[in-house]
């Protein structure tokens, strides 16, 4: 059929050419050769008789004459008569001749017109549109298949549709809708949309696929949790709105305005020039003087850099906060100076929230990391640096219930470290710091309302056996 087709289109492409020629009445008369050698042949021929080619000299030596004697007229005046019997015989030839051209009777005086002259004749436009459409449906026809259509792909058909399957050569394949192939995941751990999935439909999926992937759906309260609904509140607990109560005079504001704006190209130039990282001291003269100046906001050239700006505004917070230095930060707390830098940068609460809860889970995770590393060496004190760098920063920035951000803690570290890290660094957390320790099991994986009862009662325990020893002695 396909090739039936393209002979069909072949054929068309003849006639299409044919149509194209002119007739042949029109073009027995042309002989493009002989034509063009013939005009490069001609010679320049006259019909002038030798009595007027005697005329012409005379009247040119005339005017010669009449040219030489004006040049003479500076020096003395020419006589009348002269000049009457000059300007008589140019009247007599300008009546002769018209003009002071020789007239030619054949002769062509540009050569380029040879070239230029019989031209054949022109062809039907009616035959190069059918040629043109007979060349794009033959393309079509050779290159078809190699086109990517941007209205489909495969075609349909009842129950499915038809694809090309490269294993077989191209060959066109039927697929039906309710097809799973061999070896497929089923269907509570397949892959599908997340817009797919409402609050209760992506928390089942999660315990399900959790329960599996860690194997220890039999450890009772030590069981991967599924993660609980995120929470909506607008602001988080450690947010706090800067205070702008500041006098200074309109002079002095745009004083510190101006300040602050060189403070704010100054990092950016020597990030972008010499790509240093935002120091912490040209940070903190951001913040102070928009704080002086009552609450001044910089723009950033970009947005990205104004992220950037406040992500390292944040791990400098950490930091203060792990080392209880907070002079670092112009003597401001943590959250405190965080929260004045976003509104100087001009970030919106949420974006800044969304920022510091990622840098927060970032620095969660390295510790949990640095106390697994530590607890495999049988190093106490390492674990225990560990912990508390993870509780300080929690205490400072701490996550909300059902965050993104700890579940995904969570998943890296229920894949890397083994259950019973887990569970040995969550009771070493609770005695560091007890009132995080349902976040902690978070962070671990673990479901609080599961574990938290286990911790209480251990520690129970354990300060009983403090007691009746101390009784004892």
């Amino acid at each position: 059929m396909r090739l039936a087709v393209k002979l069909a289109m072949l054929a068309t492409a003849a006639n299409a050419m044919a149509a194209c020629l002119p007739p042949a009445a029109q073009a027995s008369g042309w002989r493009p050769r002989r034509h063009v050698q013939h005009r490069l042949e001609q010679r320049f021929r006259s019909e002038e008789t030798p009595a007027q080619a005697g005329v012409r000299k005379t009247a040119a030596r005339a005017t010669a004459a009449a040219e030489k004697s004006q040049q003479q007229q500076e020096v003395s005046a020419p006589s009348s008569e002269a000049q009457r019997w000059l300007q008589s015989v140019q009247g007599g030839v300008k009546q002769l001749w018209g003009s002071e051209r020789p007239v030619y009777s054949e002769g062509i005086s540009d050569r380029r017109l040879a070239y230029g002259s019989g031209a054949p004749p022109s062809p039907s436009p009616l035959g190069w549109v059918a040629l043109a459409v007979a060349a794009g449906v033959m393309l079509l026809l050779a290159f078809g298949r190699k086109l990517r259509w941007p209205w489909g792909g495969g075609r349909r058909g009842a129950g499915g549709k038809w694809v090309r399957d490269r294993s077989l050569g191209g060959k066109m394949v039927f697929i039906a809708d309710d097809f799973e192939p061999a070896g497929a995941a089923p269907a509570s751990r397949r892959a599908r949309p997340l817009w797919d999935d409402d609050s209760a439909g992506s928390a089942g999926a999660a315990a399900a696929s959790g329960s599996t992937a860690g194997g220890d759906a039999d450890a009772g309260p030590w069981a991967t949790a599924a993660p609980p609904t995120a929470s909506t509140a607008a602001e988080p607990d450690w947010w706090q709105p800067p205070n702008f109560a500041v006098y200074s005079t309109a002079s002095r504001k745009e004083e510190l305005q101006r300040q602050a704006r060189g403070v704010l190209r100054q990092l950016e130039d020597g990030k972008l020039l010499q790509g240093l990282d935002y120091p912490v001291s040209g940070l903190v003269a951001l913040r102070t003087l928009c704080q002086e100046a009552g609450g001044y906001q910089v723009k950033a050239r970009t947005e990205s850099g104004r992220d950037s700006m406040l992500r390292a505004g944040v791990r400098a917070a950490i930091s203060a906060a792990q080392e209880a230095a907070y002079s670092l930060l112009g003597g401001d707390m943590p959250a405190k100076f965080v929260c004045g830098l976003a509104h100087d940068l001009g970030v919106p609460d949420k974006r800044a929230a969304t920022i510091v809860h990622a840098e927060v889970a970032a620095v969660c995770r390295s510790a949990l990391i640095d106390a697994e590393a530590a607890y495999r060496a049988g190093n106490q004190s390492d674990i225990l640096t560990a912990l508390i760098r993870l509780a300080a920063t929690l205490q400072t920035f701490p996550l909300p219930r059902g965050s993104a951000e700890a579940e995904l803690v969570a998943a890296g570290i229920g894949k890397q470290t083994s259950l019973e890290f887990r569970k040995a660094i969550f009771f070493e957390f609770g005695e560091v710091s007890p009132d995080l320790a349902a976040l902690a099991a978070e962070l671990l994986g673990f479901d609080p309302q599961l574990v938290m009862p286990v911790l209480l009662e251990q520690q129970a325990a354990a300060a009983a056996e403090r007691q009746r020893t101390g009784i004892q002695e």
